[in-house]
C-alpha cells in the first residue's frame, strides 16, 4: 500500500509531526524552576506530572472530561500534591514553553514536502489546545503544506470519537475509504480512523511490537 493510492492524508501533531517528548522535557523544566523547586525535587515532580497528565487524557480519550479541563486541573493538583499556592499563570507559563520550544520531528518537514508534491490533499488533526496547537501550526510553517487544522477543544469531541474525524474529512473534501489517517497513539489515531472506516498509518519510532490488530501501515521513521 502506496501513499499515492489516497486521495487524502490526516496526520496527528504531537510526536508525529512536532516532537512533543523533546518541547514537554524542556517546558516541564522550566516550568519546575519557576514555581516548584522549592517544594519537591524534579525527579518527583516529573514522575507525578506523567501519572496526572497520562490518567487525565485518557479520560479525555474516554470522553470523561473536556480538553479544556487538563490544562489547569494537572498543576492544581500538583501544587495541591507539594504543598504549593495554585496560580492560573502556572498553566500559562507552560503552555507559552511548549510552542516557544515546539520543533518538527525529524524527517517530518521533508515527508510534508513529498506529500504534497504527489498533489495529496493535507490537514491535521490534534487533540489538544486550540490557542498552543494554533500557535505552533502557524510557527512551525505547517500552513505552507495545509490550512486545515482540526482541533478537539474547538470541535468539542476528542480523537477517537468518531464525530471529530467525519469534521476533519468533511474538511478535506475525501472519503473516509480514499483516506489515510497517520499517527502514533494507537487508540486515538488508530481506533479513531478505523471507527469511521479510515485507514492507519500507524508511526511508531519506538518500533513497539504492534498490537493484536494491525495497522494498514508502520512507518519507523518519516524519511521512509
Amino acid at each position: 500500500m502506496e501513499f499515492d493510492s489516497f486521495r487524502g492524508i490526516l496526520f496527528d501533531l504531537d510526536d508525529t509531526l512536532i516532537d512533543f517528548k523533546q518541547s514537554e522535557q524542556i517546558s516541564l523544566h522550566n516550568c519546575y524552576r519557576a514555581f516548584f523547586a522549592e517544594k519537591v525535587g524534579f525527579e518527583a515532580f516529573e514522575k507525578q506530572y506523567t501519572q496526572i497528565n497520562r490518567a487525565l487524557w485518557k479520560a479525555v480519550e474516554e470522553g470523561k472530561c473536556s480538553t479544556t479541563h487538563v490544562g489547569q486541573e494537572r498543576f492544581r493538583q500538583l501544587a495541591d500534591l507539594f504543598g504549593v499556592p495554585f496560580h492560573s499563570k502556572v498553566p500559562l507559563y507552560y503552555e507559552q514553553q511548549l510552542v516557544q520550544h515546539a520543533t518538527w520531528i525529524s524527517g517530518a518537514e521533508a515527508f510534508l514536502q513529498k506529500i504534497q508534491r504527489q498533489k495529496i490533499k493535507i490537514g491535521y488533526l490534534t487533540n489538544g489546545f486550540s490557542h498552543v496547537q494554533q500557535s505552533k501550526f502557524r510557527n512551525l510553517g505547517l500552513d505552507r503544506f495545509s490550512n486545515i487544522l482540526v482541533i478537539s477543544e474547538e470541535v468539542g469531541v476528542p480523537k477517537p470519537h468518531p464525530a471529530i474525524f467525519h469534521h476533519a474529512l468533511q474538511l478535506l473534501g475525501t472519503k473516509a475509504e480514499e483516506t489515510l489517517m497517520v499517527g502514533d497513539s494507537l487508540v486515538s489515531d488508530g481506533q479513531g480512523a478505523r471507527s469511521v472506516g479510515m485507514k492507519f498509518c500507524w508511526y511508531n519510532p519506538s518500533r513497539i511490537p504492534p498490537p493484536d490488530w494491525t495497522p494498514d501501515l508502520i512507518l519507523t521513521q518519516l524519511s521512509s
